[in-house]
C-alpha cells in the first residue's frame, strides 16, 4: 500500500498540466479518492481508474493488490483525453473537446452515458449530485479561443444539460465547497452557485494568487502553482471566510 501511495503523491505533484496536482474534493466518501480537478487517476472503493489520451483503465487494488494494482479492463472512449474526477457511481472525463460521463454499476468495466460536446480546448471536469463543471481554455497547447466556466444539469446524466457558460480570463482546475465553486484562473475566484438551477452564479470574492489546480478537504484548500503550494482554512457559519495558514514555495 505504501508503494501505491507514493505512486499517487508523485501523480499528485506531477499531474495532468503544467505540473498540477490531484485532489480529493470534500464531496467523496471516505472509501474514495480523487485527484484534482486536472487529474488522471480517481480511486471508487476496489478500485483504481486511470485516463491516458483515448482510454479508460480499471485496476483493481484491493486484497493482495493493495501494493501492485492489477489491471481489469481498458474502455476506449476517445482522442484528447485530458482529466478524470468521480462522483457517486460516476465517472466524469474531460477531453480537449467534451464531457464524458461513465457510470461504474459494474466497477470492473465502466459503462458510456452521455458526452457534451464543446469548441476545442482544454477542458477538467468535477460535479456533485446535480451538476457537472467544466472549465474550458484556450492556449497554445490547448487550441481554440475559449475561456469559459461550464456548469451543466446533470440529474439525468443520459442528457446533461447546459445551464450556464460563464467567461472567464484562463481558467484551470476547480473545486466545491459547500454552496461555493473556486476557480483557479488569474486569481481564485470564488462563486455562489446556489441558485445554479436558475442559470445564475455571483461572484463572492478572490484570492490573488496565480496557481493550476485547487484541493479541498474538509475546511482546508489547497492551491498549487508552479511556484508552490498555498494553504487557506475555509469557515462557512455566517459567510464564506478564508484565511491564509501556510505556504511551501519550490
Amino acid at each position: 500500500m505504501k508503494k501505491l501511495l507514493f505512486i499517487l503523491s508523485v501523480i499528485v505533484l506531477v499531474g495532468c498540466d503544467q505540473n498540477s496536482s490531484d485532489t480529493v474534493g470534500s464531496s467523496e466518501t471516505p472509501a474514495d479518492g480523487q485527484g484534482g480537478s486536472l487529474a488522471t487517476f480517481t480511486l471508487k472503493g476496489d478500485y483504481l481508474y486511470t485516463v491516458d489520451n483515448s482510454k479508460l483503465n480499471s485496476f483493481l487494488i484491493s486484497g493482495n493488490h493493495q501494493e501492485n494494482p492489477a489491471f481489469v479492463d481498458a474502455v476506449t472512449v476517445g482522442f484528447g483525453i485530458e482529466t478524470l474526477s468521480g462522483f457517486g457511481d460516476n465517472l466524469f472525463i474531460g477531453s480537449s473537446s467534451a464531457m464524458y460521463i461513465y457510470n461504474l454499476e459494474n466497477p470492473e468495466r465502466p459503462k458510456f452515458k452521455s458526452i457534451s460536446r464543446h469548441f476545442r480546448a482544454c477542458d477538467p471536469v468535477i460535479a456533485n449530485q446535480n451538476n457537472a463543471f467544466v472549465t474550458v481554455r484556450s492556449g497554445n497547447r490547448c487550441g481554440g479561443d475559449i475561456n469559459q466556466l461550464k456548469i451543466y444539469d446533470i440529474i439525468d446524466v443520459e442528457n446533461p444539460i447546459l445551464l450556464l457558460d460563464k467567461t472567464l480570463v484562463e481558467p484551470k482546475g476547480m473545486a466545491l465547497y459547500d454552496q461555493y465553486i473556486f476557480v483557479a484562473d488569474t486569481a481564485i475566484r470564488v462563486y455562489d452557485i446556489s441558485k445554479i438551477e436558475s442559470g445564475e452564479i455571483s461572484f463572492v470574492k478572490k484570492i490573488d494568487v496565480f496557481v493550476n489546480d485547487l484541493i479541498i478537504r474538509e475546511n482546508h484548500l489547497f492551491a498549487i502553482g508552479d511556484s508552490g503550494v498555498y494553504q487557506y482554512d475555509l469557515e462557512n457559519s455566517t459567510g464564506l471566510e478564508i484565511t491564509t495558514t501556510s505556504e511551501l514555495l519550490f
